[in-house]
């Protein structure tokens, strides 16, 4: 229907959805590594958890009750600084996608305004490509927006298959 309507104004929409996934990829990429470490560090901090709470006896016995606090202290700062690091980039991909949406938004409105300034598209033409820009770009909203949610699972996933390749 947008061909229809606008084939010049579907060449400023053709640039844009390439360029959402572009991104997309992009800081995917960069950021399942840092998904990977999240997992880990708090892997490591809930272990040494449990082990601490079910060694509780040993650990009073040696007095070693600050020791024991500083190693989990370490743990946590990790756990923290990779789960900061992870979240941070990672829910930088919804907002960009939704930038660059917009911003297609935006010059899809401007040259639609041209070109009824030019007598080349009506009120409605513009107001109906419009409409079905929005409608194909939601879902990729959408997506964008629940990507650092999937990130993190395949990060907690990969760690399950690891542990199940151990058994």
């Amino acid at each position: 229907m947008m061909l229809m309507i606008s084939p010049r104004l579907v060449l400023v929409f053709a640039f844009t959805v390439p360029l959402s996934a572009m991104i997309t990829r992009y800081i995917t990429g960069r950021t399942r590594p840092l998904f990977r470490a999240r997992s880990a560090s708090l892997g490591r901090l809930n272990g040494f958890a449990e082990e601490m709470v079910s060694g509780q006896k040993t650990v009073k016995a040696y007095c070693e009750e600050q020791e024991i606090i500083r190693q989990f202290e370490e743990k946590n700062r990790d756990a923290v600084e990779s789960y900061y690091k992870a979240e941070y980039y990672g829910s930088m991909v919804g907002p960009m996608v939704n930038f660059i949406n917009n911003l297609s938004l935006s010059l899809i409105s401007v040259f639609g305004a041209f070109l009824y300034l030019f007598g080349l598209m009506r009120i409605g033409q513009i107001s109906s490509f419009i409409l079905y820009s929005r409608k194909f770009s939601g879902p990729i909203n959408e997506a964008a927006n629940i990507f650092s949610d999937l990130q993190s699972t395949i990060a907690a996933a990969e760690r399950v298959f690891a542990l199940m390749d151990e058994l």
